[in-house]
């Protein structure tokens, strides 16, 4: 409830809603919790830390808590004790049902602070782990670029193709676009233009599909 309210711009209602649960349930950490992810949604960052703390204080095994409390750390820039967090998820807590998401921003993050060997096991866990995952294409993807730019064209182009089956479209046109490259720097010619062609089309497909959504959208609010 407390969502449907935000999303309907009830923002002072959800306060309202998650702070009389709290209040209702002062041993609830789940309360906490939520109560700190709308806190962090509307820029309180200070008071999302103190709502967390108090729920690992309430319950320290709260995987939730110690996740919401890694982004609150990646959002105010400090990685390391992002990494941290996120570390314990991976350590204690192997039926977190995000564990997939967790997983996959441990290996961004660790990939940004130049431990790439170890950022691409991440991929690779996550991959075997949760082949059907949401994040399988980005970590293909991320692979892709680090093997592209690691000069090991071959290793990129596995990568790059797997992340191609995803469909995703922000996914597959990168991926095809550095597939292209990939072909030129094998001095294959012929097949980087037509991918280079390919990824023109491709876009272009994707921006009239997206105008087409925002002109039913605007035609909708108009006759509303």
């Amino acid at each position: 409830l407390a969502v449907l309210l935000c999303e309907t711009n009830r923002s002072d209602r959800a306060f309202k809603l998650l702070e009389n649960w709290s209040t209702r349930n002062p041993r609830s950490a789940d309360a906490r919790v939520e109560l700190a992810r709308l806190y962090e949604e509307y820029g309180d960052s200070e008071r999302a830390k103190g709502q967390l703390q108090t729920a690992l204080q309430l319950d320290p095994s709260n995987a939730r808590a110690w996740a919401a409390m890694g982004q609150l750390r990646d959002r105010a820039g400090d990685p390391a004790q992002a990494l941290a967090n996120y570390q314990i998820i991976l350590e204690k807590y192997p039926d977190y049902p995000r564990r997939d998401e967790v997983l996959y921003i441990m290996a961004s993050n660790t990939y940004e602070a130049g431990k790439k060997d170890k950022a691409i096991a991440h991929y690779w866990e996550l991959i075997k782990q949760y082949p059907n995952s949401d994040y399988v294409g980005d970590a293909y993807l991320a692979m892709g670029e680090h093997y592209f730019n690691s000069n090991d064209v071959l290793k990129a182009q596995k990568a790059l193709k797997k992340a191609l089956e995803t469909k995703k479209p922000k996914i597959y046109s990168y991926a095809l676009y550095k597939l292209a490259w990939c072909d030129y720097n094998l001095q294959e010619w012929d097949a980087a233009i037509t991918k280079f062609k390919k990824v023109v089309k491709y876009t272009n497909e994707q921006n009239a599909k997206a105008k087409d959504r925002d002109n039913i959208q605007l035609k909708s609010e108009a006759l509303n």
